[in-house]
């Protein structure tokens, strides 16, 4: 994976410093050739380190330089040199020396050097590789006792964990070749069942097929074991594999109630899974069943829900509201009615959802969803103009942390429309002291600039800020361009430090690696209320990769702002984050968005870690939507987030709702929380830094 880092110098927008950062001159981290490390022209960093005056820093990096370009045995020999004339950074040139040795055929050397590390550098954050390294240098050179050993230890060090899954498997590998095919097929078996959507489980799987055929006794599965690693699968989102494992279980000599979870749980994976019509048929099957009441109030409430996703809108509401009579003392009663009042909800139908509402909290009045239940009840009679209503349920859930702010400003919205102008006005005072930057507080027209005190930040270089004492292997690692080990470093120096919250020195340090996520972190709870603490306000909002979101962005035509909101929404600005459904980069691309953006097939999913690519075709997709929803920005937002198709629909269903209400009545809860933030986010760069 590369990535494009098209300059070199990274700035902060902030107000002017305090005197102690802004009169002392800082110091420039990045060296020259720790640089052109950085940019990974190691050619260049080579020659440029071998003038640099300190021994250590030259013998390192020139080491590293020649280890990244492939030139192995020129690697071992200078970074053999950075281990004695570099004692700040010793355990990391004995690292990758060993590295640069194995791949020069010297593995016995190699292992031999991270034995040695792992003696006189037992607090290295490169322990755990270093451990893991060691080991398969045994098993590479068929050294299986030695392997045994190593991976036996590494695995009592670091129980979990994908490398502790590997070392498992291969620590169950040397079992055989050392003639214990049985304690072999234990740990494969064991694997195959606590790790089963690991690639080593599928291997273990072939194993243990093998070992089976060579005449090694194998313990059976029992249906508990097998019910237990579907159960896992199921949780790891891996649905199909674990439909695949439920159909495998054999319930017939096992307990009733037993059958029935597995039952119940193959329902839920089939509805997961999106096969629909055999969710609801299996699910209907065991709701008319002679189950316990318990099974099948939970088998009708899903079949109800396999039926909703199915589109039949209708027989949804009567399968919710049968749950609920026919059930009516279950643990599925509740949300059944509350699920029937959302079918309601989104056919945009308010005043029937409000009667559900209040059928829900007359005959649960203690149900858990009480509050939920409320607003809800709350925003149906809003829409359905029953103000009165509307204004008391809004005004109960402002007791409640997470329904406060928005009940806040819908409270005062009804009670305005009752001409009440005293209680709107308390509720608004209150949402504007309390959530001064939170959307509904930027709603306000003609207050966001004095409520919300978001400073005008200026520019200023981000090695005008201060740098932490300590952390001197982490500036270390950063001058000479070691960006990924700085970064390990750093993360390790502040668990053992217990410090870095709210301090601008360490968030310096995660600058300097391009780590805007990282200083973002340090800040979060950060108070901002007042314009005086601007060092927050720019670490919680930097303009991170500007000069390319500026460029692209003006190139499509579209608002920098709406870009960055979107970006610290998708990414945090972390240019190699992958979400669970295989989004990528910045702005969080699906591989087919981008192909179709760039007008091709197909697309390497790898290329949308590159910053630079990853903004050009972002923006443009978002310039795509604009067009596409004619400037309705709201939609833009949602679009992004959801999908086109879902929010055609939600503009059909809800035409007659405009601005807010249209955003508070979006059916996704992620949606909708969604466009708050990128819109509130948008708002506040443009104050910061003068957008438009």
């Amino acid at each position: 994976m590369k990535l494009s880092l098209k300059s070199a110098a990274l700035t902060l927008f902030l107000l002017p410093l305090a005197a102690s950062a802004e009169q002392v001159p800082q110091k420039q981290l990045l060296t020259p050739a720790g640089l052109q490390m950085k940019l990974k022209n190691y050619s260049t960093a080579y020659t440029l380190a071998a003038s640099l005056s300190s021994a250590g820093p030259r013998d390192l990096l020139m080491g590293m330089a020649e280890f990244r370009r492939g030139r192995n045995a020129e690697a071992a020999v200078l970074l053999g040199k950075g281990l004695k004339s570099y004692p700040l950074l010793a355990d990391y040139a004995m690292f990758y020396r060993a590295e640069a040795l194995k791949r020069a055929g010297s593995k016995a050397d190699a292992a031999a050097l991270l034995g040695s590390l792992q003696k006189e550098y037992s607090d290295s954050p490169l322990l755990r590789k270093s451990l893991l390294q060691e080991a398969d240098l045994y098993f590479d050179s068929e050294n299986y006792s030695e392997a045994e050993r190593a991976y036996q230890k590494f695995i009592e060090k670091y129980p979990s964990g994908s490398d502790a899954v590997l070392a498992s498997y291969r620590l169950a590998i040397c079992l055989e070749k050392r003639g214990d095919g049985k304690g072999a097929a234990v740990m494969l078996r064991l694997l195959w069942l606590n790790s089963p959507g690991s690639q080593q489980a599928v291997a273990a799987e072939a194993d243990l097929k093998r070992l089976a055929t060579a005449k090694i006794d194998i313990k059976p599965y029992s249906a508990q074991e097998l019910f237990k690693r579907a159960s896992t699968l199921y949780d790891q989102r891996r649905y199909d594999q674990a439909l695949a494992s439920l159909r495998i279980i054999n319930t017939k000599d096992e307990k009733r109630e037993f059958a029935d979870r597995v039952a119940l749980k193959s329902g839920q994976a089939l509805l997961k899974s999106k096969q629909y019509q055999a969710a609801e048929k299996s699910m209907k099957e065991l709701a008319g069943s002679d189950a316990r009441v318990a099974t099948r109030s939970e088998a009708a409430y899903l079949a109800a829900r396999a039926v909703e996703k199915s589109g039949r809108d209708e027989e949804a509401f009567a399968a919710y509201t049968g749950v609920a009579t026919s059930f009516p003392d279950s643990a599925e009663a509740d949300d059944a009615l509350l699920d029937a009042a959302f079918v309601r909800k989104f056919q945009y139908r308010p005043k029937d959802t409000a009667l559900v509402l209040e059928k829900l909290l007359a005959s649960y009045p203690a149900t858990k969803l009480k509050q939920r239940v409320i607003w809800e009840s709350g925003w149906a009679n809003y829409l359905s103009g029953n103000y009165v209503l509307a204004s008391e349920q809004l005004k109960k859930v402002t007791t409640s942390e997470e329904y406060r702010e928005k009940g806040l400003y819908w409270q005062s919205r009804a009670a305005s429309a009752l001409g009440d102008t005293a209680a709107a006005t308390e509720s608004l005072t209150l949402l504007t002291r309390e959530f001064p930057c939170g959307f509904y507080a930027l709603l306000l027209k003609g207050t966001g600039d004095t409520v919300c005190q978001a400073p005008l930040l200026k520019e200023i270089p981000v090695e005008a800020l201060p740098l932490p004492d300590g952390y001197e292997r982490v500036k270390g690692l950063i001058s000479l361009g070691l960006t990924d080990d700085a970064s390990l470093e750093l993360s390790a120096g502040k668990k053992k430090l217990s410090k870095g919250k709210g301090d601008a020195a360490i968030a310096r340090l995660y600058l300097e690696l391009g780590n805007y996520n990282g200083a973002m972190a340090l800040y979060n709870g950060t108070m901002l209320k007042r314009t005086e603490n601007s060092m927050a306000w720019a670490f919680l909002y930097p303009k991170a990769f500007g000069d390319l979101v500026v460029r692209y962005s003006e190139a499509a035509g579209i608002d920098p702002s709406l870009s960055f909101a979107i970006m610290r929404a998708e990414s945090a600005f972390t240019p190699v984050a992958t979400s669970p459904v295989g989004a990528r980069g910045l702005m969080q691309l699906m591989p087919q968005t981008a192909a179709m953006v760039l007008h091709e097939k197909k697309i390497d999913p790898e290329r949308l870690y590159d910053p630079e690519l990853n903004i050009r075709l972002g923006t443009k997709h978002l310039r795509e939507l604009i067009d596409k929803f004619g400037g309705n920005q709201t939609a833009v937002i949602a679009s992004y987030n959801a999908g086109a198709h879902n929010v055609n629909r939600w503009l059909k269903t809800y035409a007659n709702l405009k601005g807010e209400e249209f955003i508070e009545s979006i059916p996704f809860s992620e949606t909708r929380d969604y466009v708050k933030k990128v819109l509130a986010v948008q708002a506040i760069y443009r104050r910061l830094y003068g957008m438009k």
